[in-house]
C-alpha cells in the first residue's frame, strides 16, 4: 500500500510539473527580430512561489501572470527574456509590444 501512494504521488507530481507552453490567443509570442518594427510599450514580469522540481508548472504560472499586465498594456507580442529562478520563487519578464498589421 505504501509503494502505491508513493507511485500515486510521484505521478501526480510529474503531472502537475510536465505541461504544454503557455499561449494566450490575442497575444503571441515573437523574436526580437520579429519584432523589429513595432511600438514597444513595456517590460512586464510575472512571479510564482513554485519552484525546484516544480519550477516548470512555477514559470507557466509566472508567464499567465505577465500575459495579463502586457493584455492591460494592450500589447500584441511578447518576447520572453531567459528565466530566472531563485530560492523560493521563478520570475519570467518579457517585453511587450503593438504590431499594427
Amino acid at each position: 500500500m505504501r509503494n502505491f501512494i508513493l507511485a500515486f504521488l510521484i505521478s501526480s507530481l510529474v503531472a502537475c510539473a510536465s505541461g504544454n507552453p503557455v499561449l494566450v490567443p490575442d497575444i503571441q509570442v515573437a523574436s526580437p527580430d520579429l519584432v523589429s518594427a513595432c511600438q514597444y510599450l513595456d517590460t512586464v514580469y510575472g512571479t510564482s512561489s513554485w519552484y525546484g522540481v516544480f519550477a516548470e508548472k512555477g514559470i507557466e504560472n509566472a508567464r499567465l501572470s505577465a500575459f495579463d499586465k502586457a493584455r492591460i498594456l494592450r500589447g500584441t507580442h511578447i518576447v520572453w527574456e531567459p528565466v530566472s529562478q531563485g530560492h523560493g520563487s521563478s520570475q519570467v519578464a518579457g517585453k511587450v509590444y503593438v504590431c499594427h498589421k
